[in-house]
């Protein structure tokens, strides 16, 4: 028996090696980079190619911590009990996402590129022109094909429909369309937006608010939204992301006539394809600069939504306890440090939030 499974062994690597030696067989000497290529090739290659892999070692650990830390965080928010879903799940919304921005970052390198070569001198105006028609559409398909992902929608009960019909009317606004989000299947969290342009406009209260929050606080809710719709504010948001992109491509345009970048970057001109790492780092440098103006005019215009949802309920007492709650259901930051404010938040914080009610109070006894 042993005889046997020694002579098979022997055949297999008999059979496995002959390929291997008939290969052996017919090679030839070994090739040498240095005879077909000159120093000044390998020179070249090596300057390029170092760097090269420095960043794409880089992107790949970035990669590997991102994932991870964003997996830590949904953790950490589990743990605080505020969000309800599975890693499974969590795992598919991060796909998606990433999979919506590789999509939309593909539209904008695509439309840039063709721009740049169909229009060599007059590509500043149509990029930027594309860039704000982008911004629009955006906005406009965000509740049809983006939000459907990520949450289920249903209308409101007829109740909830007549008093934000009430109160949009009482303000001079049109609503037609008032969704729930059936957001409890994800998290805990208390929340309400208004999004679209258009025909896609449209209302959105999570049904964790409309389980936990008393009528009052809900009326609270719907006026602040509504006082977007009032402000006009998604549009206000469009027109000035479409500032930022003229600006944007204008502060683009002058880079880029400058020889020496274009050289640094690998890229011929303006219309190369090399450039578009360039162009994605820019955009990644400008957002996170820009960053706390854009946050500054965000708190402002939710300060005016909440002044708006005061004057349309004329309710203080309910705003304070409205901010309280949604401050305990949410974790919010109850003592921000002042910079962190500055920098990352989109609203007021809660005491400004509660100090602006009472304010309105005393001013409207």
């Amino acid at each position: 028996m042993k005889r046997v499974v020694l002579f098979s062994i022997i055949v297999v690597a008999v059979i496995a090696a002959a390929p291997a030696a008939a290969f052996a067989a017919v090679h030839a000497p070994r090739a040498r980079v240095q005879d077909y290529f000159s120093a000044a090739d390998i020179a070249r290659s090596q300057d390029y190619r170092g760097l090269a892999y420095f960043f794409g070692f880089v992107s790949l650990a970035l990669t590997l911590v991102v994932l991870p830390a964003g997996i830590a965080a949904w953790y950490h928010q589990r743990a605080f009990g505020l969000v309800t879903n599975q890693l499974p799940v969590f795992l598919s919304d991060t796909a998606k996402a990433t999979g919506f921005s590789i999509v939309a970052a593909a539209v904008v390198a695509l439309v840039y590129i063709v721009l740049a070569k169909k229009l060599p001198r007059a590509w500043p105006f149509a990029v930027a022109a594309a860039g704000c028609a982008l911004t629009f559409a955006a906005i406009f398909i965000l509740p049809i094909i983006y939000e459907p992902a990520f949450s289920s929608f249903r209308p409101v009960d007829p109740a909830t429909r007549a008093r934000v019909i009430a109160i949009a009317a009482k303000e001079g606004v049109k609503v037609d369309k008032v969704l729930i989000s059936l957001q409890s299947v994800r998290t805990t969290t208390e929340n309400a937006y208004v999004s679209g342009l258009g025909a896609t406009k449209r209302v959105v209260l999570y049904d964790t608010l409309l389980a936990r929050l008393k009528p009052r606080e809900v009326d609270l809710v719907v006026a602040h939204e509504i006082g977007h719709v009032k402000h006009n504010d998604i549009l206000i948001g469009a027109l000035l992301g479409s500032a930022g992109v003229i600006a944007g491509t204008a502060a683009i345009w002058w880079l880029l006539r400058r020889r020496r970048l274009l050289v640094f970057i690998g890229a011929r001109d303006h219309a190369d394809p090399a450039v578009l790492p360039f162009l994605a780092f820019f955009i990644a440098v400008a957002t996170l600069v820009t960053l706390p103006l854009q946050n500054y005019v965000s708190r402002h215009i939710e300060a005016a939504a909440d002044h708006a949802a005061l004057v349309a309920t004329n309710d203080p007492q309910g705003a304070v306890m409205l901010e309280a709650d949604l401050a305990r259901a949410d974790l919010a930051d109850l003592t921000p440090n002042t910079v962190v404010e500055f920098v990352f938040f989109t609203h007021p914080s809660t005491m400004e939030r509660i100090q602006a009610a009472l304010d309105y109070e005393a001013q409207h006894p």
